[in-house]
Parts: C-alpha cells; sequence; structure tokens
C-alpha cells in the first residue's frame, strides 16, 4: 500500500507491506457500521489491481455513500 506524502512530512511517498505474517487489528468505537462509498472501493480496487500497486487516495466528497441520498438545496 502506498501513499502520497504531505508537505508538512517532506512531500513525498511513503509505501508498506501488508502480510498474513504481520498482526493487524482495528478498533472503533460505538457499535454502528459505517457506510461505505463503492465508487471509492471501485478505484481503490482498479489501483491494487494496477502495476504501480494500491496508491491510497480520498475519498472524494462529490460520491455519496451507499445507502445515503444526496439532496439538493
Amino acid at each position: 500500500m502506498s501513499w502520497r506524502d504531505g508537505n508538512a512530512i517532506g512531500d513525498g511517498r511513503s509505501s508498506i507491506w501488508l502480510s498474513s505474517d504481520i498482526p493487524l487489528f482495528f478498533k472503533f468505537s460505538g457499535g454502528q457500521a459505517p457506510s461505505i462509498n463503492a465508487e471509492w472501493i471501485a478505484t481503490l480496487s482498479a489501483s491494487a489491481n494496477s502495476s504501480r500497486g494500491l496508491v491510497v487516495s480520498g475519498e472524494s466528497a462529490t460520491q455519496p455513500a451507499i445507502g445515503t441520498t444526496r439532496h439538493s438545496d
């Protein structure tokens, strides 16, 4: 997994390798499952399946999450 570093930490790129040999654990507060933006997951999946590998990108604010409805004012 790779991501672009911000200017505050020197601008550049960082990468890590995730494998079954590395214990990875996430703990979330609250019991409600978050909504998932299917378009963002598809974008990350396409990146992961490219020759460059997974490049972490931010979720676009213009894409609604699954189960939500975008309202116009």
